[in-house]
């Protein structure tokens, strides 16, 4: 039987409507102050796999933007202007690593590289959110965050998380695989 998501805090009142970018960077920060060790939180544009993700991974989190390597479909490919601003925003550039490298990344370990633009943020300094979204913004042009979902989840599987603040769908793993299941066994009859 599955499990139910952790629901965490709603967001902040009294945020401008005028600026979507503004107040959704508010609520995504009230998000990431509340992770935990070994979370994780994806936000992903709907309709291609163009991604930011974090994990809390001690006093500190380790982020990553997605490379050419992984996005899709190709119309949404950075060219170098794009993949130089990243860089300028103060991503490392993603480099040739091998799956252990990166998977040390994710268990917390030494920054050695990622096929992504990664970097790690101390959890005392703010401004992470914001970031984050000056990234989906400025490398992936994105015009507002009514074009994500996100994920969130523990690294070993224990549970999903909501994060009801961000006013933008959830993607369930969990949920689609069950709607998945559910079909074939339609299929089936």
């Amino acid at each position: 039987m599955p499990q139910q998501p952790v629901e965490r805090p709603r967001s902040p009142a009294g945020l401008s409507r005028k600026n979507p970018w503004m107040r959704f960077a508010a609520h995504l920060q009230t998000a990431i102050d509340a992770i935990e060790e070994d979370e994780i939180l994806i936000l992903c544009r709907i309709d291609a796999n163009v991604f930011v993700q974090l994990m809390r991974v001690e006093e500190s989190y380790f982020l990553e933007a997605v490379s050419n390597q992984y996005i899709g479909p190709p119309t949404y490919l950075l060219d170098e202007q794009h993949f130089a601003r990243a860089v300028q925003l103060g991503w490392l550039p993603p480099n040739e690593t091998d799956g252990e490298a990166a998977l040390l990344n994710w268990m917390g370990r030494d920054v050695v590289g990622s096929p992504n633009f990664y970097r790690q943020w101390p959890r005392r300094v703010r401004g992470v959110a914001q970031f984050l979204v000056k990234t989906l913004q400025q490398v992936y042009g994105l015009r507002g965050p009514g074009v994500l979902e996100y994920s969130s989840f523990h690294r070993h599987g224990l549970h999903e998380i909501r994060w009801p603040m961000l006013n933008i769908p959830r993607y369930s793993k969990l949920q689609r695989d069950e709607e998945a299941e559910a079909r074939e066994q339609d299929d089936a009859f």
